[in-house]
């Protein structure tokens, strides 16, 4: 999920949420100790916003565990390129993870 305006212009001009509304998708996916880190440094807290996820979840991350995570799990405000790095890995960790849903449906 991309935004930046509307009710969300705190985060503008470009601000990525990762997908992660109820899965283990980032447990102990194998991630190098830097990518882990710039990971961690953006996981996304609860701001009690008023959504369904209020007040947040505990959540591992690669392997550490975090309270009070907001659904969308990390969020990165106006990414330089080592953080796009970082959500690059993200959407490939993502992809497997569909990949293997559909090979789970298709072969019974």
């Amino acid at each position: 999920m991309v935004n930046g305006t509307g009710d969300e212009e705190k985060f503008a001009p470009f601000t990525v949420w990762s997908d992660d509304s109820n899965s283990a998708w980032y447990k102990d996916f194998p991630l190098d100790e830097a990518m882990k880190e710039l990971a961690w440094k953006h996981v996304d807290f609860c701001e009690n916003c008023g959504g369904s996820c209020s007040p947040g979840k505990s959540k591992i991350i690669f392997g550490r565990e975090f309270h009070r995570v907001c659904r969308t799990t990390m969020r990165f405000i106006n990414p330089d390129l080592m953080e796009l790095a970082c959500i690059k890995k993200m959407v490939e960790i993502r992809k497997k993870d569909v990949l293997k849903g559909f090979s789970k449906i298709y072969t019974g």
